[in-house]
This record gives structure tokens, C-alpha cells and sequence, in this order.
């Protein structure tokens, strides 16, 4: 089992310029090397990947995604 002791919540932002990051909720401000995206679809589709990694590395089973090679028969 795994032991989460702590968890971090993301949102997507809207940056002064107009692009779109993802950061940790409650977090004041944007820093330069954060990677900024042209839409809102394009952060929204970062931060499910960041979620779906995160979630990965805290379970002990592995998740099955569609078309990740499992055949049926």
C-alpha cells in the first residue's frame, strides 16, 4: 500500500499575457520557467496528464490505458 502523506491540487491559470499554466492551487505567483500554453484545452489537457502521472506513481497497480497495447481476443 502506499502511503500518501501529503496531496497537491492543481488548477489551470490564466497569465497576464493571456496564456494558460498549471499550477498548485493557492499558489501567488506564476514563475518564469512555468511552461505556458496557448488555450485553456491545451493547460486542461497538461494538467490530466500531470494527474494521470501522479496517480501512476501513487498506486501500486498500474493503469491501463486505451490502445496501450492490451489486445482482445
Amino acid at each position: 500500500m502506499v502511503d500518501q502523506s501529503y496531496a497537491v491540487t492543481y488548477e489551470v491559470v490564466q497569465r497576464p499575457d493571456g496564456r494558460f499554466s498549471v499550477l498548485p492551487v493557492g499558489q501567488f505567483a506564476i514563475a518564469n520557467d512555468t511552461e505556458a500554453y496557448d488555450t485553456r484545452e491545451e493547460a486542461e489537457e497538461a494538467l490530466f496528464s500531470l494527474t494521470e502521472t501522479l496517480d501512476e506513481r501513487a498506486s501500486d497497480l498500474p493503469i491501463i490505458k486505451p490502445g496501450g497495447g492490451q489486445s482482445v481476443s
